[in-house]
């Protein structure tokens, strides 16, 4: 971690040592285990123009029978943050697993 003036800190070499020791090694792979979520159900949504859908489809294939994927039509992965008609898809979707799988 370079020293500066605008980011030195006392404890910055401890931080490096401590995100070094729990770091897991390797590539960081967050859909490894997806299959643990089972029975539980996930929903993973991507726009069909999204260079991360095939993360989306990996994840939902590795986690079993309660898993689904939600293809937003003509979207990116960006434009599920801002673009109205987009966001209102995906609203509505997360909405109805909501109201699906949580009791009161």
């Amino acid at each position: 971690m370079p020293r500066t003036a605008q980011n030195a800190r006392t404890c910055a070499a401890a931080l490096t040592v401590a995100r070094d020791i729990w770091a897991p090694s390797g590539p960081f792979e967050p859909v490894r285990n997806n299959a643990w979520l089972a029975p539980r159900p996930l929903l993973m949504i991507a726009g069909t123009k999204a260079d991360t859908h095939l993360f989306s489809e990996t994840g939902v294939a590795l986690a079993g029978e309660n898993a689904e994927l939600f293809d937003i039509e003509g979207a990116t992965h960006v434009h599920l943050y801002y673009k109205d008609e987009y966001v209102a898809q995906a609203v509505a979707k997360l909405a109805d697993l909501f109201n699906s799988n949580l009791k009161d």
